[in-house]
C-alpha cells in the first residue's frame, strides 16, 4: 500500500493496517479460502481509504449563546468574572454574572418581551441586587475596621511582619559575613606587620 502522508495518533497506521487486511483476505477469498467470520461484517463496513475528509460539523448555536455575544460586547470587563466550576458551587447551582443573566434575559424575550427592553429591565434588576450586595460588604467591613479585625489586611500585616523578618535574617547574616571578613583580614594585615 503506498504511503499516505502523515496523520498523528497512530491513525495512518490502523486505518493502513485495517485495509491491508481486508485487501489481502479479499485476494485469498478470490482464491478459494474459506471466507473467516469477520469478513462479511468488514464488507459491510470496510475501512476507510486514505486521505478522506469528513465534512466540518456545523457549529451548533443556541440563542442564548447569542446573547451572551452580545452580553460581553456590552460588558468589557465579562472575562473578569469568577468561573465557579469548584464542586461546592456546582453542589450549590452558583454560576457566573453572564450566565445568569443572559439565562433571565432570554426568559424574558420568551415571553413576549422585546430584546432591547428586556435587556433593559435585566441590567436594571441586577444593578438592585448588586448595590444590596455592595452595601452589606459596605457595613461587613466597616464594622471589621472598628475592630481592626479586616481579614484582608490582617492577611496582608502578617505577610508584611515575615517578609521583614527574613528582610532582617538575611541582610544580619551579610552584615555578620561582612564582620568576620573584616576581623580576619585585620589579623592578617597584624601578622604581616608583626612579621616585618
Amino acid at each position: 500500500i503506498p504511503r499516505m502522508g502523515k496523520y498523528r495518533n497512530g491513525r495512518r497506521v490502523a486505518v493502513q493496517g485495517g485495509r491491508a487486511l481486508f485487501e489481502r483476505m479479499e485476494n485469498l477469498v478470490r482464491g478459494g479460502y474459506p471466507k473467516p467470520n469477520w469478513f462479511a461484517a468488514m464488507e459491510q463496513c470496510p475501512p476507510p481509504t486514505l486521505p478522506f475528509r469528513a465534512p466540518k460539523p456545523p457549529q451548533i448555536l443556541f440563542p442564548e449563546d447569542k446573547l451572551y455575544g452580545s452580553y460581553k460586547r456590552r460588558n468589557s470587563n465579562w472575562d473578569k468574572e469568577v468561573i465557579k466550576m469548584h464542586p461546592t458551587a456546582r453542589a450549590n447551582g452558583e454560576k457566573t454574572r453572564g450566565y445568569l443573566f443572559c439565562n433571565l434575559w432570554q426568559t424574558y424575550i420568551l415571553e413576549g418581551m422585546e430584546r432591547e427592553v428586556a435587556y433593559v429591565r435585566v441590567e436594571a434588576e441586577f444593578k438592585v441586587v448588586e448595590d444590596k450586595i455592595k452595601e452589606e460588604e459596605r457595613k461587613v467591613l466597616k464594622a471589621q475596621i472598628q475592630q481592626n479585625k479586616v481579614p484582608l489586611l490582617m492577611q496582608r500585616w502578617e505577610e508584611e511582619e515575615k517578609y521583614v523578618a527574613e528582610a532582617f535574617a538575611f541582610h544580619k547574616a551579610q552584615w555578620e559575613q561582612r564582620r568576620a571578613k573584616r576581623q580576619e583580614q585585620a589579623e592578617d594585615a597584624k601578622e604581616i606587620a608583626q612579621a616585618k
